[in-house]
């Protein structure tokens, strides 16, 4: 196994990989605000995009949040948490 563009690749059957961390737990601890919420869609390096499709899931919560007018630090509503959390 090599690393190119932050991924795995399998020299020997020519297959790139990526391990996700569930970067979710982390926010078990803490209120999920917006900051909180782009940190853990931001900390996923994805240089060629693709992991795009397991990261749709936080960015939709983040959208309404922008459409919403909540603020950085402003806890986000239960709705909001529930969908981020599943």
């Amino acid at each position: 196994m090599q690393m190119v563009l932050g991924l795995s690749w399998d020299v020997v059957s020519d297959e790139l990989s990526c391990k996700l961390l569930s970067n979710l737990d982390c926010t078990q601890e803490r209120p999920v605000t917006k900051r909180v919420l782009l940190s853990v869609i931001n900390s996923v390096y994805d240089p060629i995009g693709l992991m795009a499709p397991a990261l749709l899931l936080p960015k939709l919560p983040m959208q309404e949040a922008w459409r919403g007018k909540i603020g950085w630090d402003e806890v986000l509503s239960v709705e909001l948490e529930h969908k981020y959390r599943l």
